[in-house]
């Protein structure tokens, strides 16, 4: 472990982008909110992606109360509908407003497959 190596901010931000191991007990990073803390090679999510969980479970109970979709984003913190709708529908799995009507009138498709092992 070289401490040097990870003296600022960018550089040990790119520690943890990377998860690079050589930096784990040089620093932590911490979720100031929740007060979980990782090292640096930690494969928990980056404090970005547990951001936009949270919002996405802050929306998702807001619409499940029968909260309308605006209101439910701006319970849930996003500074606008836009932001929401780029950030959403990859944790819901479908649109917000989908969400809420609980998926009435989607159709999904699905197949499966039998997996042949290959003869040794």
């Amino acid at each position: 472990m070289n401490t040097a190596n990870f003296s600022s901010d960018e550089s040990r931000w790119q520690a943890v982008i990377e998860r690079d191991r050589q930096a784990d007990g040089a620093f932590f990073f911490a979720v100031r909110t929740t007060g979980v803390f990782c090292r640096p090679s930690c494969a928990s999510r980056s404090p970005r992606q547990y951001q936009a969980a949270q919002r996405a479970g802050v929306l998702r109970d807001a619409l499940q109360r029968d909260r309308d979709v605006t209101c439910a984003t701006h319970d849930a913190g996003f500074g606008s509908p836009s932001r929401m709708y780029e950030a959403v529908p990859a944790e819901l799995g479908m649109t917000p407003s989908a969400y809420k009507r609980k998926g009435a009138g989607l159709t999904v498709r699905y197949t499966t497959a039998i997996r042949r092992s290959a003869p040794c």
